[in-house]
């Protein structure tokens, strides 16, 4: 009798015991979720010297796919394509890198010269503010405003990206291997899944999209240098091959990134020529900016990335922090990725759609009220049809 007792009182016990819940399990499932993002952010910051190599090739062998395909369909044969395309990439980029760190070495030797240069130009600008009434003699005023700490900077800058090009040998090797795995890769992708009729849609629309961008990002970057380049050899600047290359490389930053690309050339044709002629310089990169960003840009890429401008500022300021320069080079396509990504599962949609612009928005939002209309209308048509059968009843 009490042995029964005891069972019962088990059950009963057993019975109280709180089940978790829907909503538990979902707080469970984002809490794990949030700690694993952690812990993946912060193994990619840690292993950045080997992830930041392999991500910049397998953006290079995308934006390479397509000349690749040109080759292919073209006369040469199959087995000749990519032999080509390598022999002339490598080619190409052998000769940039020495051009790039020749220059910048040359600029680095040269940054004594042009700081006496600037220190000239700002002396009769400091004497004028004496004569106004300003006192510049005061707190050592004069030692303060000079160029060396600046120069020094900007030397710094291009320091790195020479090192960065030198690196990008190891990268055209990586990007060889990607594109010759490539073929094999919906295979593998049908295996992993279980599924030999996957749809692979979604994977071919992230290639597409990112693969598109960078082809076009690379198209007005090339314009846009090969503009401020010529206007830089005509106004007598020193180094107009390397101010080029420097607006194609940051212009892919961006916000930011044509900005800075104008200050080195400002700089220098004020310290050659004087403010008259910085000011031409900068007018005319400000005005071929404009008109990239606002007339060529919107008409070749659609009036937007699908990305909230919030969320293009700080995935530069995230990717920067996380794989260094080249994250900010490749913060737009890195969103992308991830956006595409996030839309593909039911779950994270609405963190997608957090990240979309607001054109994007209000287009799903009129395709939501449409379908809701047609369903409406529907339901609505199926009723009367009801309702007529069962007076004819």
């Amino acid at each position: 009798m009490d042995e029964g007792t005891d069972q019962g009182a088990t059950v009963e016990a057993d019975a109280t015991l709180p089940v978790p819940g829907a909503r538990t399990r979902r707080v469970q499932n984002t809490v794990v979720t949030v700690a694993a993002i952690f812990v993946v952010v912060g193994g990619l910051k840690i292993a950045s010297n080997i992830v930041v190599p392999l991500i910049a090739a397998a953006f290079v062998a995308m934006l390479a796919w397509a000349p690749i395909d040109y080759l292919r369909k073209s006369p040469l044969p199959n087995w000749a394509a990519i032999p080509t395309l390598f022999i002339g990439i490598i080619g190409v980029a052998t000769l940039l890198s020495l051009y790039l760190v020749t220059a910048i070495g040359q600029f680095v030797e040269n940054i004594d010269g042009y700081s006496a240069l600037m220190n000239q130009r700002i002396a009769p600008l400091l004497e004028q503010a004496s004569r106004l009434g300003v006192d510049v003699s005061g707190a050592g005023l004069q030692d303060q405003v000079t160029a060396g700490p600046a120069m020094k900077a900007l030397g710094n800058v291009l320091s790195s990206i020479a090192n960065l090009v030198s690196d990008g040998f190891f990268v055209l090797i990586v990007m060889l291997f990607m594109i010759g795995e490539a073929g094999g890769i919906p295979a593998k992708l049908q295996v992993m899944s279980q599924d030999p009729d996957v749809d692979l849609n979604r994977y071919g629309k992230i290639l597409t999209d990112v693969r598109e961008y960078i082809g076009i990002k690379s198209a007005i970057s090339l314009i846009t240098a090969t503009i401020a380049g010529l206007s830089v050899w005509a106004l007598g600047i020193d180094y107009p091959l390397l101010w080029a290359l420097l607006m194609f490389l940051l212009n892919f930053i961006p916000t930011i990134g044509s900005i800075l690309a104008a200050v080195p050339p400002v700089l220098l044709a004020f310290m050659q020529f004087g403010w008259e002629r910085a000011l031409v310089c900068l007018g005319v990169y400000v005005g071929l900016n404009v008109i990239m960003d606002s007339v060529v840009s919107p008409r070749w890429m659609g009036r937007s990335l699908g990305l909230s401008p919030l969320f293009v500022f700080l995935s530069l300021v995230f990717w920067g922090w996380l794989f260094g320069p080249v994250g900010m080079f490749l913060s737009v396509p890195l969103t992308m990725v991830v956006k595409i990504v996030l839309e593909n599962s039911k779950e994270s949609q609405w963190i997608a759609v957090i990240m979309g612009s607001g054109a994007e928005a209000k287009k799903s939002l009129v395709n939501l009220r449409a379908a809701s209309g047609h369903s409406s209308a529907q339901v609505l048509q199926n009723a009367v049809r009801d309702r007529v059968v069962d007076d004819r009843g």
